[in-house]
């Protein structure tokens, strides 16, 4: 997660904050287990990311949603998932089609 982090906001020192409170979302069955985590760096606040979890065929796989400052979601992450089939969830081409541009 922490690498994927790094990457999106462009910065290898950044800050983590969990707070469920924060944001209260309505919870669906793709959201099983979820954390809400503001993203800040030397004071900035340069997002949040929702990491969570969703049942799939026979097991479950985590996710991160990515979002701006405004909280307008801008990019999806899948970091793991334990099928034999329908791994293309995480591919890139698959995840852009739900995001805005």
């Amino acid at each position: 997660m922490n690498k994927e982090i790094s990457s999106f906001f462009e910065t290898s020192t950044f800050q983590l904050e969990s707070d469920n409170q924060a944001l209260h979302l309505a919870t669906s069955n793709f959201m099983v287990n979820y954390e809400w985590n503001k993203i800040t760096s030397a004071g900035k606040l340069l997002g949040y990311v929702l990491l969570a979890e969703a049942p799939s065929k026979t097991d479950t796989f985590e996710y991160l949603l990515f979002f701006d400052t405004n909280l307008q979601m801008t990019q999806a992450k899948v970091l793991t998932y334990r099928e034999d089939y329908g791994s293309e969830i995480g591919n890139k081409r698959w995840l852009a089609q739900h995001q805005r541009p």
